[in-house]
């Protein structure tokens, strides 16, 4: 009688082993994939940073050419008139160097392996001329005329896998004499000017 129930003690204790043993088991299986579900996570993240790292570099590459063009374009005349066209439309000049340019397309100013492009544009501040109240905007820019010497130009920068920054910035020339208006000013002639601080960069949009 001792023996068997001796046995039956034994058999159970192995149970209990053994049903431990599987546990720990599930449990370090389950802390595998969690860990290697949290460094593919990481590398991720990582990875998506450097490509939006990448998109900002062409952004800022094509704020660069994008002045450079502007610069010598101007009008004393006409000032950027010539740049722009009318909403809502927008001007990519294609004579612009890089613009629009793809990867491993004649005339890309990246290396291939850098997977970058840019797209620039230039449009009017929408402040510019005197308002309308039927069309609901300003002459200027409705008309596509630069009044105030002013002129805003947008870079998308492109990186790998789809990443895209885009960087916004408004110039202004020296020699036209600006005077700031009140927020609620809507007589904007060109002796006059409401807005962004000249040469100000913001990141609009970053994917």
């Amino acid at each position: 009688m001792s023996l068997r129930k001796s046995s039956t003690r034994r058999n159970r204790e192995r149970g209990s082993v053994l049903l431990i043993a599987m546990i720990a088991l599930v449990a370090l299986v389950t802390l595998g994939s969690l860990t290697v579900v949290t460094v593919r996570s990481s590398l991720s993240g990582t990875t998506h940073e450097r490509f939006k790292a990448v998109a900002l570099s062409a952004a800022e590459a094509g704020i660069a050419v994008g002045i450079n063009y502007a610069r010598t374009r101007y009008s004393q005349q006409t000032k950027w008139t010539s740049l722009l066209v009318p909403p809502p439309d927008v001007n990519r000049p294609l004579d612009l160097p890089g613009n629009t340019v793809h990867p491993g397309e004649a005339g890309n100013l990246f290396s291939p392996d850098a997977q970058a492009w840019y797209e620039v544009e230039f449009v009017n501040n929408t402040d510019d001329g005197v308002y309308d109240s039927i069309s609901r905007s300003h002459a200027g820019f409705r008309d596509a005329v630069d009044n105030d010497g002013r002129l805003i130009i947008r870079s998308i920068g492109h990186g790998p896998n789809n990443a895209a920054v885009r960087l916004e910035i408004e110039i202004m020339n020296p020699a036209v004499q600006h005077v700031p208006c009140n927020a609620g000013d809507s007589t904007n002639a060109g002796n006059s000017y409401c807005g962004a601080v000249n040469g100000s960069i913001s990141d609009q949009i970053a994917r």
